[in-house]
């Protein structure tokens, strides 16, 4: 019987350190987050007060199907509407949320690229850049989970469609 796969991967004291590296950074930018993070709109965030006040007492579904700017975030609005229901729309607890969905992206591109880089022992320092300050604003806008569940999406497809073995 061979041994789990994922365990495997830990195998070597140097892919262990680029894992702690990886897992390092994503705590600290969690910790930014809950310490530096305000409830207060940023930016297209502030549309949102508008959607939230027309589903406030009844709930309009083409409300979440209409245009912002140029693209429907449906997915987005309903995020933020569910957040409104349940903290009031609580901007801090919505950074938090869309951060375990930057997470999610981040394991999802971890687990398809896997197979092609498990070759090299320091492979989980490629997704250092995803926890720098280069990408600041998808942490620190609420609003990003659009491109978190595009990508997301679009991540699943290429999961079931190229890397799934099929049934």
């Amino acid at each position: 019987m061979s041994a789990d796969p994922v365990l495997k991967d830990w195998s070597t004291p140097i892919r262990r350190g680029a894992w702690g590296v990886l897992i390092a950074l994503a705590l600290f930018r969690l910790g930014a987050i809950l310490h530096y993070s305000v409830n207060i709109p940023l930016l297209d965030e502030w549309d949102m007060l508008r959607f939230l006040e027309q589903n406030a007492r009844q709930v309009r579904w083409t409300s979440f199907f209409e245009f912002h700017n140029d693209h429907r975030i449906f997915f987005t609005r309903l995020l933020i509407y569910l957040e409104y229901v349940w903290t009031g729309w609580n901007i801090r607890h919505t950074l938090v949320v869309n951060y375990a969905f930057f997470l999610a992206m981040v394991a999802a591109l971890v687990v398809i690229c896997r197979p092609l880089l498990k070759w090299f022992p320091l492979y989980p320092l490629f997704f250092v850049p995803f926890f720098s300050d280069f990408v600041w604003i998808n942490v620190a806008w609420s609003f990003q989970s659009q491109f978190h569940f595009m990508i997301l999406f679009a991540l699943g497809a290429v999961w079931f469609g190229l890397v799934c073995p099929p049934t």
